[in-house]
């Protein structure tokens, strides 16, 4: 008997738990601009060392300290040496409020081609809250993996980039 009280009040605890959590959850959308700068030099003429990407950016801030984040990156022709534009799909796992840091996972694709590894990025950023329910993330990423799969010139290069970029969001 003692054990169905203890298990009926765990599951009572762990429910009223997430009403809580859910019920405090603040949700953003926005996007901005990013910044992006290979680390080593390329020797190769068509791929693009330097250069800017617009980003979508969706966040779930279930606690205090918590932040799940997905952006989808629009990058230009030439990146990696594409002929079409790259979209980068990203999630983060942040935490912190104000001074935050993370980690975060993404993929390249570009004209229906998937690059073959994903890319890992480590966070670091400032999030001020400039108006009610207005929002300025300024963050550094430096983001590391492989280049292959878009381009076979590519398939030997394996170098890291370095990012920055400004994202405007709106507490929905």
């Amino acid at each position: 008997m003692n054990r169905r009280i203890v298990l009926f009040v765990s599951l009572l605890s762990l429910w009223m738990t997430a009403s809580f959590v859910f019920a405090q959850t603040e949700y953003r959308l926005g996007g901005g601009i990013h910044y992006w700068y290979v680390l080593d030099d390329i020797e190769i003429s068509d791929i693009d060392e330097t250069g800017y990407a617009w980003v979508l950016s969706y966040q779930v801030n279930p606690s205090f300290l918590l932040k799940y984040e997905f952006d989808l990156e629009m990058l230009p022709e030439g990146f990696g040496g594409s002929e079409e534009q790259v979209f980068a799909p990203q999630a983060y796992l942040l935490l912190g409020e104000g001074i935050y840091g993370g980690l975060g996972i993404g993929l390249y694709f570009s004209d229906g081609e998937i690059w073959e590894d994903p890319f890992f990025n480590l966070r670091g950023g400032l999030d001020i809250e400039i108006l009610p329910s207005l929002h300025l993330d300024i963050q550094a990423n430096y983001r590391f993996g492989d280049w292959e799969g878009l381009d076979e010139a590519l398939d030997n290069v394996d170098t890291d980039t370095v990012t920055l970029a400004v994202i405007a969001r709106i507490e929905l």
